[in-house]
């Protein structure tokens, strides 16, 4: 199986290099295809991404996989979404994700993440737990898993009125990607909003417990800007009807309740009808896959879930 990873880079210097070693360190059983668009940076990040792809070409890079493949397109592009559209425009593998150049992925993800790609047939689009890096690379929290009601994805509920899905923990199968039509190019900040409503379209999200990838938080980052993101946001989907009301009013009731039996009672009562896939990588490497409510998969697996 093969892994194609975009990232889009701008002057990336700073942090780039964590990004890459965190791509080409997987070790497995597995093909990587990385793509870098360089949107022709001036601080030295060519100078970096060079390095690793002259010691790929060379064969001094010591491989943990079967194959690493680096390509690095130095051109002019109109912001991130349109490098990351010209990046999987050439991938060529099973398994696709992008990441971005100072966020990245944890040990063993990709490992974890074909497994589960090549064992269960029926899952197309899967996310990974997410770590909080502080600016110089340190573990901060390590995120619980969440799960995704279809539904609520393909009504734009998760990023506006309840969590985000973390796009570097987000893997998917290639053909979801020619079937969505990539991302609008002329967006600045929710792109990846706009593609997690294309992808709902054709197939369900589906939770992993497997550590996916980690997030830098850098000070000044494009995430900050709530306003523009909000307001890209409502350009995509305009609130209509009562399910984006009454997230929004769940999700500001939930954070005044604090204790955990209500809390747990409250999810039963709303979500008990509502089935999840959870696939559970157990310490032997064998995977399992759970199907029920979230209080069936929290009583088996002994794990605080958020809906």
């Amino acid at each position: 199986m093969k892994i194609s990873i975009v990232t889009p880079s701008f002057n990336s210097a700073k942090y780039i290099e964590s990004t890459i070693q965190s791509v080409l360190s997987q070790a497995g059983n597995f093909e990587i295809e990385y793509i870098i668009i360089d949107n022709l940076s001036t601080d030295g990040t060519g100078e970096i991404v060079g390095k690793y792809q002259k010691a790929l070409e060379k064969g001094t890079y010591l491989l943990c996989c079967r194959k690493i493949e680096l390509t690095v397109i130095s051109e002019p592009d109109s912001g991130m979404y349109d490098a990351v559209n010209k990046g999987f425009n050439k991938a060529t593998g099973d398994i696709y994700s992008w990441i971005n150049a100072d966020d990245i992925y944890m040990p063993g993800a990709f490992a974890a993440i074909t497994a589960i790609f090549e064992q269960l047939q029926d899952i197309n689009w899967i996310t990974g737990r997410s770590c909080v890096l502080s600016e110089n690379g340190i573990i901060c929290s390590v995120l619980q898993p969440y799960f995704y009601i279809r539904s609520w994805i393909d009504r734009g509920v998760y990023g506006r009125d309840r969590h985000f899905i973390d796009q570097a923990s987000v893997f998917w199968r290639s053909w979801l990607w020619s079937k969505s039509g990539g991302i609008n190019p002329d967006l600045k900040l929710a792109g990846d909003y706009d593609l997690w409503l294309k992808f709902s379209k054709h197939a369900s999200l589906v939770t992993t417990n497997a550590l996916a990838s980690g997030f830098r938080i850098v000070p000044g980052q494009l995430s900050e800007d709530r306003v523009t993101y909000m307001k890209e946001v409502e350009e995509i989907l305009p609130r209509k009807g009562l399910l984006p009301v009454m997230a929004k009013f769940f999700s500001r009731a939930e954070k005044r309740i604090h204790l955990t039996f209500f809390k747990s009672l409250i999810f039963y009562l709303l979500f008990q009808n509502i089935q999840h896939t959870y696939i559970v990588v157990r310490r032997n490497g064998s995977l399992e896959k759970i199907t029920g409510p979230y209080h069936t998969i929290f009583k088996m697996d002994k794990i605080v879930l958020r809906n």
